[in-house]
């Protein structure tokens, strides 16, 4: 945490920098609630649910015309999500391994940069219409999970999240759109409102655990965002 304090910190500290000297350039914060799930590319993966994660961010936008902005800051992602995959374990004190059906439920840490192009419009005088779409780069601070499963007849569940950072790999990059509204109460400040949608181009597994559930898996996830721009 304190290394993802001083990394906001530090981006703060630059945005606030460079606006002094540009009009172009606004900045701002946003944070609410994010409803994640997975999706498989076989049968052997199956999401269970769409729990609700979190995330915060700072934004900045360059302004390029008067309705077209490039946006982009630094995001904190809270990710919870629930699947059921097949695996191949050996329990202590069994001398074979199995294959075995594995309901998880994981919650992971990301911080991702957004690429994206914004284009606004005027709905009436303070208020305007924004819809953005660009990339995500991604990187995966630490990823925890709980796992249930049956081995020979024998319940297993961890009683507390384990660290299967390992598991998961570094770098995610995803598709990123967004639509929302942001209201001018002032030249000095804005507040604005949007629902994004994140959708995966990478796996998050890594190969080992890729090749013994015989399939991939991604992460996406619907938010709703409220923030203030300056």
């Amino acid at each position: 945490m304190k290394r993802i304090s001083l990394i906001i910190s530090f981006l703060t500290f630059f945005m606030v920098g460079v606006n002094a000297q540009s009009g172009a350039l606004s900045y701002g914060v946003k944070a609410g609630p994010t409803f994640n799930w997975a999706s498989a590319a076989s049968t052997s993966c199956e999401n269970k649910g769409a729990p609700m994660g979190f995330g915060l961010g700072l934004v900045a936008d360059y302004e390029i015309t008067s309705n077209l902005a490039f946006s982009t800051g630094l995001e904190y992602n809270l990710v919870r999500m629930k699947y059921q995959f097949a695996d191949y374990r050996r329990m202590e004190n069994f001398l074979e391994y199995s294959d075995v059906t594995v309901d998880r439920k994981s919650a992971g840490s990301y911080l991702e940069i957004p690429l994206k192009a914004k284009a606004s419009m005027d709905i009436m005088d303070e208020l305007k219409g924004f819809v953005e779409a660009g990339l995500g780069i991604g990187i995966n601070l630490s990823s925890r999970a709980k796992d249930e499963f049956d081995f020979y007849g024998i319940d297993y569940a961890d009683k507390r999240y384990v660290d299967k950072t390992y598991q998961y790999r570094m770098l995610q990059a995803a598709l990123r759109f967004g639509l929302g509204a942001e209201y001018a109460f002032s030249s000095d400040y804005s507040l604005f409102a949007q629902v994004s949608f994140r959708h995966a181009l990478s796996n998050m597994f890594t190969h080992d655990l890729q090749r013994k559930t015989g399939s991939n898996m991604k992460v996406n996830f619907i938010g709703i965002e409220a923030g203030v721009m300056f």
